[in-house]
């Protein structure tokens, strides 16, 4: 035999080898990807899942600025801090404050558009020109308010912790 035979031989053992390997390796990468699936769905993931959403919604409440403690009620009956729940920081809402002069809360179920009104003048000392709510699709109420000329609400904004 020539050297040539040789080489061809062993680069064909090469290739048969490298071969058989591959397809081990695709096995071994798909049970590691259903174990890691399985451990995704496992209950103590759900329930660290859970918790890590919980505690990011508990920061959110906690983020409001309430400059005095009011026990002064609105027309419906509610205190003021019960109307507020906490400004919306979005890209929507960050864009209409300071291209429109609106911030953006989220705010009690039971509120009307006046209760909102009032809690605000009241809490911030601004004045508030109109206020629109709406339902978003999580089941909240959204308060979109905006502010009479003489205010801004990028100060605001800047108070509450928004910008």
């Amino acid at each position: 035999m020539t050297e040539k035979d040789y080489t061809s031989k062993g680069a064909k053992a090469d290739l048969k080898s490298k071969a058989s390997n591959q397809p081990k390796a695709a096995k071994l990468k798909k049970d590691a990807a259903k174990a890691e699936k399985e451990d995704i769905w496992s209950e103590e993931a759900v329930s660290s899942k859970k918790a890590a959403a919980e505690k990011k919604e508990t920061k959110k409440e906690k983020a409001i600025f309430v400059p005095k403690a009011s026990h002064e009620k609105t027309e419906s009956g509610m205190e003021l801090n019960e109307v507020l729940i906490f400004p919306l920081i979005s890209e929507k809402a960050v864009g209409a404050i300071e291209a429109q002069n609106k911030i953006t809360f989220i705010v009690n179920q039971k509120a009307s558009k006046i209760d909102i009104r009032t809690a605000i003048e009241k809490l911030y000392a601004v004045k508030v020109e109109s206020v629109q709510t709406l339902r978003d699709n999580q089941g909240r109420k959204k308060a979109i308010v905006k502010l009479g000329k003489a205010f801004k609400a990028q100060e605001l904004a800047t108070k509450l912790g928004v910008v």
